[in-house]
């Protein structure tokens, strides 16, 4: 944006349902005055015509000019279909006069401007007569003038059409008519007088020129000249220049100061050619430009010239230095200099709404002069007191929630409702569990808004073996919408979280995205059945708490299936496609004591029901409100069967990158194979194929079982993935509850020892990723003090030969968590010391804070020996 702007000389506004594009500008002196006064054309879509001649005056005390009066315009006509292009030159044979040219769909015409004097002042009237026309057979696209053929002292017209026809027409005669080869799109059309030749920018972002003289022999002999054919010899380009995009507008520049030169206005360069088709330069533009303009220049050896931008700018280019910049009341759609009433210079300009104007480039002196700032000593008691209030306020504000900001108008507020039942009718498809019925629950999720909101994109995350029967639904426009999404299990292994996340994504009315997201809690039925319960298991958890057993019927409602009519003693879970006897998962109440056991053959199937439980349990005892209910683990931590699940997903690994290494290679040794085997092919002299085609098929039929086996493996990892993710997270909650950490504890135990396993992965594995970070916190904040705190290491995440680093530190880190007995980070600690110290140094008294580098501070800080 430039500080300048064009100053206004004279302006005036056409009707408001007019519309005006490029071509609908003239000027010229088009009623041939004597004095030479050039006047302003201007024709709308609607088929208005307007002649304009400014003479403003000047208001007193140089207030500038008093704009448009109704006589400047000097005539105003309706013609009967809309103008598209207007040119001002000698079109007629019999005289030497200058006519008016308007382009219409399918006619052009040629008028003369009248003058009828009259006996007062503003007695002159002005006629629009018509002169000729023709009748065009194809919808017009633009025009070109000049002496096409090198004639002298007439003006021929050159018309293209929708269809790509270059028709001539010798002022009242008609020429012929030629086709543009590869013509798809119309473009700009120019002519160059030195080289009598035409420029044309085609829809492949090229600029070709056509000699004149080579698209008036090419005629078929047979045919005569005609706008109605349909075909005719092929004409060739002269030259062409590839832009790369595509062309807005075209001139050339004839100016005796100038060399003779192209130049093209591009949608992001300005390219000037020399009239061979030669690159002179290129400006590239950062702004989306409107039209363009050249004119003469004072300086020998350059060219100048005008562009108007979309955001309302007027740049002046001397080749590709910009020389001044201004702004402009409106975008302009076509740009010229003309002298009206002996004002040389002057810009005119017209937008897409009729809207012309005349102005000039210039400045207007400032004479604000900026008042001297008033002196004053500074009270720095007051601006003390002021500072603790302000940092108290800022305080408060940070944990009251009446400083949040308000929702806007174009916020979306999303809300989920999932049933406490199940589906009737199952929604599961496509489901790879084959021995069991898979059952699926329906969750509506409603997006609602105080405005329309276009272009709402819902995303549907859920972690595998989960799957959603629609993972994405758009919608055109959102006032209030509900959809209902159904989730199934899917695989036959076991899934390590039971919760989805619903995305919504859009733009608000200013452009800005939104994302709104809202976690999808499933219910465990949704994976789980009822079996009987085991009385024997491998893995035993233990959970103790400090209130009374609670029956398990109340806990576990929806999960009795056949345990309904027990005791409430003991409950068994099955994830469904599992083995019945490793996968079953038993949940045992004391009868004497205050504690839980949670059994099962297979490590990773505790995670859900363990959590499950300790849901249950908090939400039986809180009922709305606080209650005591203290949830630990006292036992042993499973760190051995922990390690025997985390092993089979590091093999799986090696097996992969194994499978990985082998196909490559037969993959080379197959492509080494079709080489030779093309070799033989193409010789001339027949020789044997020494069992080439033999060895070909073996390599192919090793790819394909290579690839199955790759397949498998992923699934294998993938399966592994999931169990390591539930034992991470079931190590985890014991080491939490086995220590009563606090949330804050639990959250940084988590980021060490993460459960988002990613297999997409292949230069980071979960191991290394977890062994640096175990291994960063064994030599920080669980540093024994004065040997491992300066010993801080970084470790390469390559993918390690075996596990007996990364089970070494997790054991020390289960041993250190057991001798502290808490976590924290180190800058947490000094966090929370530099706010102790803030509210000490808050409570002082005034008169012991002093403003920074005052000679108080300076004395007392030399006191104090800092």
């Amino acid at each position: 944006m430039s500080l300048f702007k064009a100053r206004d000389w004279w302006s005036t506004t056409s009707s408001s349902d007019e519309e005006y594009d490029q071509g609908c500008l003239c000027v010229s002196n088009i009623d041939n005055d004597q004095g030479g006064v050039y006047k302003i054309v201007t024709g709308s879509f609607v088929g208005v015509l307007r002649i304009y001649s400014p003479k403003p005056d000047w208001q007193d005390g140089g207030g500038g000019s008093a704009g448009f009066k109704p006589e400047d315009l000097l005539l105003e006509q309706q013609l009967n279909h809309p103008i598209i292009q207007l040119a001002a030159g000698k079109f007629v044979s019999v005289n030497d006069l200058t006519h008016l040219a308007v382009l219409q769909p399918r006619r052009l015409s040629v008028y003369r401007v009248g003058v009828i004097e009259g006996a007062v002042e503003h007695g002159n009237q002005y006629q629009l007569k018509l002169v000729y026309e023709h009748v065009l057979q194809r919808s017009s696209c633009c025009m070109e003038q000049g002496p096409f053929g090198g004639v002298t002292g007439k003006d021929f017209l050159c018309v293209l059409s929708m269809d790509g026809t270059l028709s001539i027409f010798e002022q009242e005669t008609f020429a012929f008519t030629r086709f543009i080869p590869g013509f798809l799109l119309p473009g700009p059309v120019r002519y160059v007088a030195r080289t009598d030749s035409f420029l044309i920018a085609s829809s492949s972002w090229q600029l070709e020129s056509y000699k004149y003289q080579t698209l008036a022999v090419a005629i078929d002999t047979a045919k005569q000249e005609s706008q109605m054919i349909s075909s005719g010899k092929r004409v060739l380009a002269t030259w062409s220049f590839n832009m790369g995009e595509a062309a807005l507008d075209v001139h050339v520049v004839t100016f005796p100061s100038a060399p003779p030169s192209i130049l093209v206005l591009g949608e992001r360069n300005i390219f000037c050619l020399s009239d061979v088709g030669k690159l002179r330069f290129m400006q590239k533009i950062d702004y989306n430009p409107s039209s363009m303009f050249p004119y003469a220049s004072l300086s020998d050896g350059k060219v100048n010239y005008m562009v108007c931008s979309h955001t309302k700018s007027l740049m002046i280019y001397e080749d590709t230095k910009l020389m001044w910049a201004a702004q402009l009341p409106r975008v302009p759609v076509c740009i010229c200099t003309a002298t009206l009433h002996n004002q040389s210079g002057l810009i005119v300009t017209l937008d897409d709404s009729g809207h012309v104007q005349c102005s000039y480039l210039g400045t207007d002196p400032s004479f604000f002069i900026a008042p001297a700032i008033e002196a004053r000593d500074i009270n720095y008691n007051e601006k003390n007191a002021e500072m603790k209030e302000l940092q108290r306020f800022i305080r408060a504000s940070t944990n009251n929630e009446a400083y949040l900001t308000n929702a806007s108008e174009d916020d979306l507020e999303m809300t989920v409702t999932v049933p406490s039942n199940l589906d009737a009718i199952t929604l599961a498809q496509d489901v790879k569990i084959r021995d069991d019925t898979i059952p699926s629950v329906s969750v509506t999720v409603s997006l609602s808004c105080r405005q329309p909101i276009a272009n709402v994109l819902l995303s549907i995350d859920c972690a595998p073996p989960l799957s959603a029967t629609q993972t994405a639904v758009s919608f055109a426009s959102v006032v209030e919408v509900t959809t209902v999404i159904g989730f199934y299990l899917n695989e036959t292994f076991i899934p390590s979280s039971v919760t989805a996340n619903a995305v919504a994504t859009y733009n608000t009315a200013s452009g800005a995205p939104r994302v709104v997201v809202r976690e999808i809690k499933l219910p465990l039925l949704l994976v789980m059945k009822a079996v009987p319960p085991m009385k024997t298991a491998t893995h035993k958890i233990t959970i103790d708490t400090n209130k009374p057993p609670v029956n398990l019927n109340e806990l576990f409602p929806d999960l009795l299936g056949m345990n309904a009519h027990g005791a409430g003693q003991a409950i068994g879970l099955q994830f469904f496609g599992t083995n019945p006897e490793k996968a079953v998962v038993t949940i045992l109440a004391s009868k004497t004591s205050q504690r839980y056991r949670l059994q099962c053959d297979s490590l990773d199937c505790l995670w859900l029901p363990t959590k499950e439980l300790i849901e249950k349990l908090v939400k039986y005892y809180s009922q709305g409100q606080k209650t005591d209910l203290k949830i630990s683990y006292i036992g042993n931590l499973p760190l051995q069967e922990y390690f025997t699940v985390v092993e089979e997903h590091f093999q799986l690994r090696i097996m992969r990158e194994k499978h990985k290494h082998v196909l490559s290679d037969r993959a080379a040794q197959f492509r080494a194979i079709q080489r030779r085997l093309l070799m033989r092919f193409k010789d001339k002299t027949p020789a044997p194929l020494a069992n080439l085609d033999t060895l070909l098929e073996g390599t192919y039929q090793q790819l394909l079982a290579l690839s199955e086996a790759f397949e498998e493996t992923e699934w294998e990892l993938e399966r592994t993935a999931s169990s390591v993710t539930s034992a991470t997270k079931l190590l985890n909650l014991l080491i939490t509850l086995s220590h009563g950490m606090m949330q804050r504890e639990a959250d940084i135990l988590e980021a060490c020892l993460s459960p988002d396993v990613l297999i997409a992965s292949d230069e980071q594995g979960w191991e290394e990723r977890v062994d640096v970070a175990v291994a960063h916190m064994l030599r920080t904040c669980l540093a024994k003090a004065g040997k491992d705190l300066g010993q801080v290491a970084t470790s390469l995440l390559t993918m390690p030969t075996d596990l007996t680093k990364f089970q070494k530190h997790i054991k020390l880190l289960c041993d250190r968590l057991a001798k502290t007995g808490h976590l924290s980070l180190g800058t947490e600690a000094d966090s929370e010391q530099t706010e102790v110290e803030a509210e000490a140094a808050d409570d002082e008294s005034p008169d012991s804070v002093v403003p920074v580098d005052s000679q108080v501070a300076e004395s007392n800080s030399s006191k104090k020996g800092i």
